[in-house]
């Protein structure tokens, strides 16, 4: 699961396509952090547990099931039966309309790529989106849905070729280029077929200076 960056509007149009409570919609994000690391499912606890006042009704996962969130595979547990994590998952559908409107894709590319580039001996920032005509960095991370075409999938194959490039020291563009240049695709051709040929490899991140 990527980095969670939610505004409060984009909550509510997950919560209206998805006909979603508030208390249905906190459930789907607790339930969701829980899934995300079952070694870790803290957050649901404290609030079965310790927030809510009365005992969680069968019939409120049952809906978060009906609505689209858990999968069709989800078994919700009967009056008097344990709650048990491993009985449940979150639709693909789901998923991929939280993953389009949280923007959660760009937040963690933006945290990926290098800020400080060393170009012959020169620092240079190189994560400026101004000048490439973003005044928020929201707008920015919608760009880059857009540009992998809301896939997970190819989100993260992205991220991948980016980890491989920055190995390679092929990293001297901003990141407004590389997104809008796509050029997670160039670098997936000179990987596959080896040839970096016409490429100087004496980029240096800040972190190899």
């Amino acid at each position: 699961m990527f980095t969670k960056s939610i505004d409060i509007e984009r909550q509510l149009t997950i919560m209206q396509e998805h006909g979603l409570t508030a208390e249905e919609w906190l459930l789907a994000e607790l339930f969701m952090m829980a899934l995300d690391d079952p070694s870790k499912p803290e957050y649901l606890s404290t609030y079965l547990l310790k927030c809510k006042k009365d005992r969680l009704g069968m019939d409120t996962l049952q809906s978060l099931k009906d609505k689209g969130v858990f999968s069709s595979d989800t078994v919700i547990p009967k009056k008097g039966d344990a709650l048990r994590l491993e009985n449940f998952e979150l639709s693909g559908t789901y998923l991929n309309n939280y993953f389009k409107k949280a923007l959660q894709a760009g937040e963690e590319l933006w945290n990926a790529y290098p800020s400080v580039v060393n170009i012959n001996g020169t620092l240079r920032s190189i994560n400026g989106i101004i000048k490439g005509g973003y005044q928020h960095q929201e707008d920015f991370y919608a760009k880059y849905n857009k540009q992998i075409r809301y896939s997970r999938k190819k989100h993260e194959e992205v991220l991948d070729l980016l980890k491989w490039a920055l190995e390679q020291k092929l990293i001297h563009y901003g990141i407004v280029e590389y997104v809008t240049c796509k050029k997670w695709e160039e670098h997936a051709r000179m990987r596959e077929s080896g040839d970096m040929s016409g490429y100087v490899l004496r980029i240096d991140t800040l972190e190899d200076v």
